[in-house]
């Protein structure tokens, strides 16, 4: 194969990968255009406090149900379920912008 030739840089030749990794177009080095990693935001024993409420909301629907009619456990849960999924949302998750903004 022919050599190829970026103007402003030394010719490379494509059949040496080694050329190739090397080579940089408009011959600039060492300058990475990939974006930055987003911050991690996971927090130590997440998992176990996830798991933790998602066995004590278990054992509360249960002993709900033992306790009353269904119809208000299931309304009582209806009711909670969409506060608790905001609360994690904005203290865990750190959801708080607006809708279609990414922070």
């Amino acid at each position: 194969m022919p050599s190829t030739v970026v103007p402003g840089s030394p010719p490379v030749d494509s059949a040496s990968p080694e050329a190739a990794r090397r080579h940089t177009i408009g011959g600039r080095s060492g300058a990475s255009t990939s974006p930055p990693a987003p911050p991690d935001r996971t927090y130590p024993g997440q998992a176990g406090i996830a798991v933790l409420c998602a066995l004590a909301g278990a054992v509360l629907i249960q002993l709900g149900c033992a306790s009353g009619p269904a119809d208000l456990v299931v309304a009582g849960r209806t009711v909670v379920n969409p506060i608790v999924a905001a609360v994690i949302g904005v203290v865990l998750l750190d959801e708080t912008g607006a809708p279609g903004v990414a922070s």
